[in-house]
Parts: C-alpha cells; structure tokens; sequence
C-alpha cells in the first residue's frame, strides 16, 4: 500500500614519555577520543502566531560520527501537520512517514504536538539549516542549525634537542591536525603553564595548528615532563609530553 504526501510549502589520546637512559626512549600512547553524543541546546528557536500554535526547537552541536537529535515541537496545537526538511528543503518526515530515502535518519517520536528525528552517524556535510513546518493559516516555518565539531585526528610534539646543555635555549613545537573549530593550545613545564605562539592552516573546513614554545633549561629541568594541552569541544583530556634532559657543563 502506497501513501503520497505533499512535500514542502513551496583517544583522550595521552603519549606518555619516559626516559629510561640517555639512549632509550619510550613511548606509551592511551587512546580513548570521547564518542559519546555532544549536544548543546542553545536558546529555543521560535515561531509564533499570535496567541495560537507555537513552533519551537533548538540549535544542535554533536560530535563527528555521533547522533543528532532534531525536535519540531508544538505549543497549544490543534492537531496541525508537522514536517521536518534537509538543508536543500527536501522532506524528511511529513508526519511519521520517511519520503528521504537517507536511512540514517530514525523516528524518534510523533505527536500532535512534537516531531523528534534521530540522524546517527553525522557527517561534516550534514550540517546546515533543517526546517519544521506547521501546515496552519497561514503556515509556520523555524528552522534549527547542526553544527559539526571534529575532534583533533593526532596529536605530536617535537623537540630541537632531545639533550640539552644547561642554560641553553630549546624549541618545542606541538601540532594538532585536522579538527573543526581551530585547537587551542596550551603548555605546562611540569605544573607551571607557559606562553606558546601558535599558527592555524586550514584546509577547506578542518584546521591544523601548530604551537611554538622556546624554553631556557636549567638543571632543575632534567627530569621535567613539557606537556602539549588540548581544548577543543570536542574532546577531553588530549595532551602529549615529552620529558627534558638537561646536562650540566
């Protein structure tokens, strides 16, 4: 049996280094990119008519890869058809019926009052605007915004010297490669944090961005771990170290 409908309105990834001798070096890397859903709802989009229905929903940030939830709610409804359309304005729900072929996207729940889609395994080109309708006199649009963050593919730090001589002046560079937004970057010389400068390349929509620390050691630095520190939205605890080796003249 075939229905038609009408379509629109027109690893923490943590390297832990240790030197064992001046000669050995070893490296132990802990994987764990968090994956679990990132949503923020930020202040409700709202369309309103008069004292009447109410069309509302929310602006969705999720993570690369997690679920998306869309959610075209009614206030006071009088039992008005609900549907929700794709950025290129092509229905993705009308009612509780899927005319999109993308299966990816799952009813969530349908009421007379709320429209609720699940779009799992989220991609950068899944991101724009996607629009409720409320077929009222005359007819309601809002639409809501997903936006795509993209965590840091690697994380690596880079040292000039891997021995350095007491007095003297190192650089260290730190690279975080292929997120979306840009990666903040911050130093820490064991507890104490320190001023890097740092420098973003971007490739179509994702960036890279390399931080510069120059350092004066001293030989209360043999032995002192350097750490790289991420933030980004999209991922928690991602840092890198590399351990100073300092020889005293």
């Amino acid at each position: 049996m075939c229905r038609r409908w009408p379509v629109g309105l027109g690893g923490k990834v943590r390297i832990c280094a240790a030197w064992r001798c001046r000669s050995e070096f070893v490296v132990r890397v802990i994987a764990s990119v968090r994956r679990n859903e990132y949503q923020s709802q930020r202040k409700p989009n709202v369309a309103a008519q008069g004292d009447g229905q109410n069309l509302v929903t929310e602006d969705v940030t999720v993570v690369e890869g997690d679920v998306a939830t869309i959610s075209c709610r009614v206030k006071n409804s009088d039992d008005s058809v609900i549907q929700l359309l794709n950025p290129n304005r092509q229905t993705i729900y009308f009612r509780d019926f899927r005319p999109l072929k993308d299966s990816r996207f799952q009813l969530v729940n349908f009421s007379n009052s709320e429209l609720r889609v699940s779009l799992t395994n989220v991609s950068i080109s899944d991101e724009g605007r996607y629009f409720c309708q409320l077929y009222t006199d005359p007819p309601q649009e809002i639409y809501t915004t997903i936006t795509v963050l993209v965590p840091p593919r690697n994380l690596v730090i880079d040292i000039q010297k891997e021995v350095a001589v007491e007095g003297e002046e190192i650089e260290l560079n730190c690279t975080a490669m292929a997120s979306r937004p840009a990666t903040t970057i911050r130093w820490f010389k064991g507890n104490k944090e320190l001023t890097g400068k740092s420098e973003v390349e971007q490739w179509s929509d994702m960036y890279t961005v390399t931080s510069q620390l120059v350092l004066k050691v001293g030989r209360e630095d043999d032995g002192v771990p350097v750490i790289c520190l991420v933030d980004h939205p999209a991922v928690k605890d991602l840092q890198t170290q590399r351990y100073l080796e300092v020889m005293c003249e």
